[in-house]
């Protein structure tokens, strides 16, 4: 290569470095011109601190259901322009949020947090990068910055729990809400025990605590002025005594919800309790055993209008004594029903007009609403009552028993306008059970599903004794039946056909007409049925299924048991010889 042409590709090179270094200067220039025209765009001349109020607008979604781009959208702004960055970078609120699913930021951003209060939630996802675990510990070291404090721990993690947790004893003068979960495996035996020296007993302004499988002394400091308690735990072993309970309620009279799971107490006092006055409570859940339950509602009070939820364990008791450990409820449900009742009630607007009823063979479910909006449609609000009895009990008429009692309990339901049964044969046969229901007299709706229909239709057609009048649900104008099997003896008579037009037509000559008639997922209902139907009721609705299949029809054409058994050459083999051993790899071919 000759030396001029090497001469000529330097000169070319310096030429192209010249260039490069002209067009840098050309587009710091422009890079400049820009700055100085975002200066001059309207929203450029808002005060940082507007500026900033915008930016934490970023922040108050949940930024987990997000992904990519839209993730993190508070450090997408500060990438916007050289004077958003600024403002970001001097709001120390919008770095306050830690974010743990890249733990290598959690630096960074307590440190550009400042003295900001920090929120610190922490998902069982979370926990999968390795390096979560020293990014929770460097934050908890500045436990008196944080104000909201979420750890969910996956299962297994019982170890981890305790050396994140019970470390922490230096005061939370900001802590506002405090929410501790984890899960509970073979090996981890028993919730996490905090001690009682926990953030040094000193957080005053904690409104807000949950507690799931971890458990606080029940004299712990923080247990005062709280609007929210929430403990769940797997097992009773930390249930606290009835005077204890009592005594912690008793130092929150500002409590809103109350939610307790198995950390209810066992047995009575033997000393007297006082009652408990909570007047500000609008939602309590209890979970556990009957008399537990039962006997805490006895020692606290609550607005009638209070939301409540109850899952009462009952057992694999005897079907007698079902009814004996049950009553213990039936005292405290009164009690709240009849001051919803009282005339100088001021919420006796608010009396339930929903009823839902649902028996299975492990639980009775009850459920009583209200309509917001005056209609008797059920809606999506909160129900009044929702309460659950927890029990393997065989006899459906021993529960139909139970159900009668409650209802007695909460009776009048005169104001109930929709009602749903959907429970086993023979439930609603119960005659306690039937007399509650013939007080139901402002019943409307009536949505009835699964084999207690039977029953249900005998039900229609009672008249009162002496009177030509319906006696159960005589204001019922709209009837609706879902999963009802039209012939479940397979005589092929469809006999709950005709009983079902006998209650149209009985109802209807008693001047108490069924207008409207919707039928859903129904079997061994024709076409023809449904005209026969509509000439007597007003309106029909019918979802147009044609199921006349039977599920030992069904499995029988899965396994194709009769091609398999006559198989000629199976019965040459079994008649011509006898039985035949084959060998194993005949079956096995990979032996």
């Amino acid at each position: 290569m000759s030396k001029g042409f090497v001469g000529r590709v330097a000169a070319i090179s310096t030429d192209i470095e010249l260039l490069d270094q002209k067009i840098q200067r050309q587009e710091e220039e422009v890079r400049q011109l820009k700055t100085q025209r975002n200066t001059l765009a309207l929203i450029s001349m808002l005060p940082p601190e507007i500026l900033s109020q915008a930016f934490l607008y970023c922040i108050t979604f949940d930024d987990k259901r997000y992904c990519g781009a839209y993730r993190w959208p508070w450090i997408q702004i500060s990438h916007v322009c050289s004077h958003w960055r600024n403002v970001a970078l001097g709001c120390p609120a919008l770095w306050s949020c830690l974010e743990f699913s890249c733990p290598a930021w959690v630096p960074e951003m307590l440190q550009r947090s400042k003295m900001a209060p920090l929120s610190v939630k922490v998902t069982a996802e979370d926990f999968f990068n390795t390096k979560v675990k020293d990014a929770i510990e460097t934050t908890l070291q500045q436990v008196s910055r944080v104000s909201d404090l979420m750890l969910c721990m996956p299962g297994g993690e019982k170890s981890m729990a305790e050396l994140l947790v019970t470390g922490m004893r230096q005061a939370a003068p900001l802590l506002r809400s405090l929410s501790l979960s984890t899960s509970i495996s073979a090996w981890t035996r028993g919730p996490v025990t905090l001690p009682l020296e926990f953030v040094d007993g000193d957080a005053p302004r904690l409104k807000h605590l949950e507690l799931r499988n971890f458990h606080l002394p029940w004299d712990s400091a923080l247990l005062k002025n709280l609007t929210s308690l929430k403990i769940f735990h797997t097992s009773t072993g930390s249930a606290p005594s009835l005077q204890q309970l009592t005594d912690v309620l008793a130092r929150m009279p500002g409590l809103e919800i109350l939610e307790l799971k198995d950390v209810l107490p066992i047995c009575k006092s033997t000393t007297p309790v006082d009652t408990v006055p909570l007047p500000h409570l609008h939602r309590i859940k209890l979970d556990g055993d009957t008399v537990s339950v039962a006997l805490l509602l006895d020692h606290i009070s609550f607005p009638s209008t209070t939301q409540m939820h109850f899952v009462c364990v009952v057992g694999n008791i005897d079907s007698n004594a079902l009814i004996d450990k049950a009553s213990a409820l039936l005292s405290p449900l009164s009690k709240i029903r009849s001051r919803l009742s009282e005339p100088s009630s001021s919420h006796s607007q608010h009396k339930p007009s929903t009823l839902n009823i649902t028996s299975t063979y492990a639980e009775l479910h009850i459920v009583a609403g209200r309509c917001c909006d005056g209609s008797s449609a059920p809606n999506s609000a909160p129900p009044w009552l929702d309460l659950t009895m927890k029990g393997t009990i065989a006899v459906s008429t021993k529960k139909g028993e139970l159900a009668a009692k409650i209802l007695e309990a909460l009776s009048p339901l005169t104001s109930i306008r929709h009602l749903t049964l959907n429970a086993p044969h023979n439930f609603f046969a119960v005659k306690t059970f039937a007399k509650v229901i013939s007080s139901l007299n402002q019943v409307h709706v009536f949505h009835a599903e699964g084999p207690c229909v039977s029953d249900v239709f005998k039900g229609l057609q009672l008249l009162r004794k002496g009177m030509d009048r319906v006696l159960i649900f005589p204001s019922l104008k709209v009837l609706t039946l879902t999963s009802v099997d039209f012939d479940p003896n397979r005589e092929e008579e469809y006999e709950v056909v005709d009983q079902l037009q006998t209650v149209l037509m009985s109802r209807y000559e008693a001047k108490a007409e069924i207008r409207s008639l919707t039928l859903k997922t129904c079997s061994r209902l024709s076409s023809h049925d449904v005209q026969q139907l509509r000439d007597i009721c007003v309106s029909v609705r019918w979802d147009g299924i044609e199921d006349f299949e039977d599920e030992d029809e069904d499995e029988e054409d899965m396994f194709d048991y009769d091609d398999m058994m006559d198989d000629s050459d199976d019965d040459d083999l079994m008649y011509f010889g006898g039985p035949v051993s084959f060998p194993a790899q005949w079956w096995y071919p990979g032996l």
